[in-house]
């Protein structure tokens, strides 16, 4: 809120003094007096004062341990940005390298029943969720091959993430919890990427769930989702002999 001030004492008299405008510093101290609270108001005019020495006494201001005290707010909520910023660094460089410990895993799959095997039990340990799945619409090679893997309709992915959606993380789940209907306990956060194979229409999507709500959530990053799919991508390329 604006506070209004009685400027009545700025610029009165210049003329008298010799025809100019120029405030004298009696009718700043006179301003000043009058409006006791200005520097409250204006609390940005204190770092282009010089300060006086230190004084002391009940009824004296000590600018220059109130300007100290600003400059160390400042440098507090300094403080507080970078360790902020220190500690999002350490936990994405956490989750880059968890996410090359399970493409590791996931290129050493010597068939597609390892594959599934290394997605449903190895993938949640090492990226550190509750849930890992592999689902596809009809694929006759992917059907043929093997048999634990979530069968989706026709259409199904797009309904899933949304027509040319590649990826889509989900704070709370609800009725898309179909993909984890094999985890156990109700999965309540998921992220979800589509799987496409070269030479077919066939579409997928690897599935990541979540026991905790909210553990997944819109605003986070996905380049490193979308790289675990490109990898998943690979290796069905590498295992299926004709995935269309």
């Amino acid at each position: 809120m604006t506070q209004s001030l009685d400027t009545s004492e700025i610029g009165r008299g210049g003329s008298q003094a010799g025809g100019g405008d120029e405030t004298t510093a009696d009718q700043v101290v006179r301003f000043l007096r009058r409006n006791p609270e200005f520097l409250l108001v204006q609390p940005d005019l204190l770092h282009e004062l010089a300060p006086p020495p230190r004084w002391t006494g009940d009824t004296v201001v000590d600018f220059q341990r109130f300007m100290v005290d600003v400059l160390r707010g400042e440098i507090d909520g300094l403080r507080d940005c970078t360790s902020a910023v220190i500690e999002t660094s350490r936990t994405n460089q956490s989750v880059q390298a968890q996410t090359h410990a399970a493409a590791l895993s996931l290129l050493a799959a010597s068939d597609m029943d390892q594959l599934i095997r290394i997605i449903d039990e190895d993938l949640p340990v090492v990226l550190g969720v509750d849930a890992a799945t592999l689902a596809f619409e009809p694929l006759p090679a992917i059907d043929a091959a093997v048999t634990t893997i979530c069968r989706l309709e026709a259409g199904e992915v797009d309904h899933l993430l949304g027509v040319g959606r590649r990826t889509r993380l989900i704070e709370r789940l609800g009725t898309d919890g179909v993909l984890f209907v094999e985890a156990g306990p109700p999965v309540r956060s998921a992220a979800l990427v589509r799987l496409t194979l070269g030479g077919s229409d066939a579409q997928g999507i690897l599935a990541l769930g979540a026991l905790e709500e909210g553990l997944f959530r819109p605003d986070q990053g996905t380049d490193l989702l979308e790289f675990l799919a490109r990898i998943v991508e690979v290796c069905l390329q590498r295992l299926l002999p004709d995935p269309r």
